[in-house]
């Protein structure tokens, strides 16, 4: 019994020696995966590294499983469809992404496509410049993913740009074609010249760029454009001249007579072809076929092409429409006899007549003749202004002052040119004042460059006009006084010969009763009759202040004559009346409506303020 204990003993003994000498075996625990996406469409590779080899691509949203712990190193370990890969665990997100669009812009024509290839299905084209939606982070091998028309596509990236485009404005320097591409395969719209067109910044390629134009967008060749405006001269033509519609000449469009304006583009002219504009076109004509003389540059002593019966419509046609009348009714002749005679462009003087004188119309005009504003100095136009006795007198005088002043050489206030242009310079402070003077000519009668390119000018030099005669005359009431400061000498007779005769000063008064167009002025100083020249009209502030002359002046309220009443109201008797520019003197001035006067016939009444003038004060 003992024994077999023994044995048992013995043989469990070994057995446990056996369990318990052998190394104890770990239970293996399952792999743990969680479900992840993408959030860009990425590249999964077969190790952790650019280094290994792509093993697939994956699509934006795409799910697959992430192995718990897996991720370092910025890689993380993923199974896909039972396939063991890595991805870069920055473009992996574990909840699903929203897709994210972000605005581009074709930088031309670009198609799109079925998938990320020109060898997947080609759907169309989109035009450069159209807003299209790229999602975000989907750009993959150069090709990204947008949506077009509702759906979804792939175009080539590096075709897009995620500015704007930029467009700058230009302008048209000829007719042309806009085109739907960079050739003259697929015409969209027609462009006129000077039209404003907006130019796609950094467009031009091959010559042509991308232009729009009144929302129309295409492309046409850079050089029908211009960062600057077209600057055109006016041009005549000198004989018939045909004109083209290229600078080929290939097409004749017609042909402009002799004498036609055109307008000729700056800059244009190569080997004797230049751009013109006709009637709002553009076309090509000869250069030696035109020429840019016209009024504003014409010699002022070439005899007019003109008519006294063009001249007098002119007129007639001004007096028909404001229903005014003019002073040179019928004169068309005294301006061509003038002219002739003093070798004066008949034409320009009465173009300057015209305009001096509003028509014939101005005060000067209808009541001194002076249909020039001469001597009409700005300290006193009517009181200094020329008296003439008769239109054509004015219109002769006129004549002579010009030539022998401004349009000879020789004159005291050339100035350059026997031109408009010319003369503008010392003539009018007004600088279009010559553009003023050549649209009345040009309006009277069209300018013909023919004409004028082959006519001399009349050189023949004259004399000086000196002063025409005549005088204004003041009530013998009229009293000046003479500022500190200031004196005049006094003359037996309106002439220094005889040597001065008196003198008077400073805070003395006196009467004035006449000034001469020749600027002698007659006054009474200590009731003795003299002459006198140093009340200068142009500046007589420095010299004397007139207290008590005033002029009736009706012009501004239709002419003719105003009542003198009675008492300082027009209910009351009219005791006279005082007609345009009529001077009378001045006996009380209060407050109110009305001042007392006293008129050439010894009348005292009372004037309505509005038409009272304070000559010279």
């Amino acid at each position: 019994m003992k024994a077999f204990m023994s044995i048992c003993y013995t043989v469990l003994l070994a057995f446990s020696f056996i369990v318990f000498s052998h190394p104890q075996q770990k239970a293996v625990a399952s792999e743990v995966y969680f479900t992840y996406y993408a959030k860009n469409d990425l590249v999964a590779y077969s190790g952790r590294g650019h280094q290994y080899s792509k093993v697939g691509t994956f699509e934006f949203q795409t799910s697959f499983q992430v192995k718990k712990g897996s991720i370092r190193n910025g890689w993380a370990e993923i199974k896909l469809n039972g396939r063991t890969a890595y991805v870069e665990s920055k473009w992996i997100v574990n909840r699903k992404p929203q897709a994210t669009y972000f605005n581009y812009y074709p930088k031309e024509p670009i198609s799109y496509y079925a998938g990320r290839g020109t060898n997947t299905k080609r759907f169309g084209s989109i035009a450069e410049d159209s807003v299209i939606k790229v999602r975000k982070g989907s750009v993959l091998n150069g090709w990204s993913e947008i949506q077009y028309k509702g759906n979804s596509y792939y175009v080539q990236h590096d075709k897009l740009s995620n500015k704007a485009p930029i467009y700058f404005t230009y302008y048209a320097t000829m007719d042309f074609t806009l085109y739907n591409e960079r050739h003259t395969g697929t015409p969209k719209v027609n462009v006129p010249v000077d039209a404003v067109v907006k130019v796609k910044k950094g467009s031009v390629k091959n010559g042509w760029s991308r232009i729009e134009y009144n929302g129309i967008k295409g492309y046409a060749p850079y050089s029908n454009i211009s960062k600057n405006k077209n600057v055109y001269f006016t041009y005549y033509t000198t004989s018939n001249m045909p004109y083209y519609s290229s600078i080929s000449f290939t097409n004749k469009v017609g042909t402009l007579q002799s004498g036609v304006e055109v307008l000729v583009k700056k800059g244009s002219v190569v080997n004797n072809k230049v751009q013109i504009k006709v009637n709002g076109k553009s076309y090509f004509a000869l250069y030696n076929q035109m020429d840019n003389i016209t009024y504003s540059n014409i010699d002022l002593r070439i005899p007019a092409n003109v008519t006294a019966a063009e001249i007098n419509r002119y007129i007639s046609s001004y007096e028909q429409k404001t229903g005014k009348k003019s002073v040179f009714r019928g004169q068309g002749q005294a301006f061509i006899d003038a002219g002739d005679k003093y070798g004066v462009n008949a034409l320009f003087l009465a173009a300057i007549g015209i305009h001096e004188s509003a028509y014939g119309t101005s005060n000067l005009a209808i009541s001194k003749n002076n249909l020039f504003g001469l001597k009409a100095y700005d300290a006193a136009p009517y009181e200094s202004a020329l008296r003439f006795k008769s239109v054509a007198d004015s219109i002769h005088y006129e004549a002579q002052y010009v030539k022998f002043n401004y349009i000879d050489p020789n004159g005291t206030y050339y100035g350059g040119a026997p031109t408009l242009s010319g003369m503008n310079n010392s003539y009018s402070t007004d600088a279009s004042w010559h553009t003023k003077i050549a649209n009345h000519m040009k309006n009277i009668k069209a300018f013909d460059a023919k004409y004028y390119a082959t006519k001399k000018p009349n050189t023949n030099r004259v004399g000086n006009p000196g002063y025409p005669a005549g005088s204004d005359y003041y009530p013998a009431e009229t009293v000046a006084k003479v500022k500190n400061g200031a004196k005049l000498s006094l003359y037996q007779s309106p002439s220094t010969s005889g040597g001065k005769k008196a003198t008077i000063s400073a805070g003395e008064t006196f009467n004035l009763l006449e000034k001469r167009n020749d600027f002698w002025v007659k006054v009474k100083y200590k009731n003795k009759l003299y002459w006198t020249n140093s009340l200068k009209y142009y500046e007589y502030t420095k010299t004397v202040t007139v207290t008590n002359l005033v002029r009736v002046e009706t012009y501004n309220y239709g002419g003719g004559t105003t009542p003198l009443y009675q008492t300082a109201n027009t209910s009351s008797k009219v005791i006279a009346t005082a007609t345009n520019n009529q001077f009378v003197t001045l006996l009380q001035n209060p407050s109110g409506s009305f001042i007392q006067v006293k008129d050439s016939n010894g009348k005292i009444g009372w004037l309505d303020r509005k038409y009272a003038k304070f000559s010279m004060k």
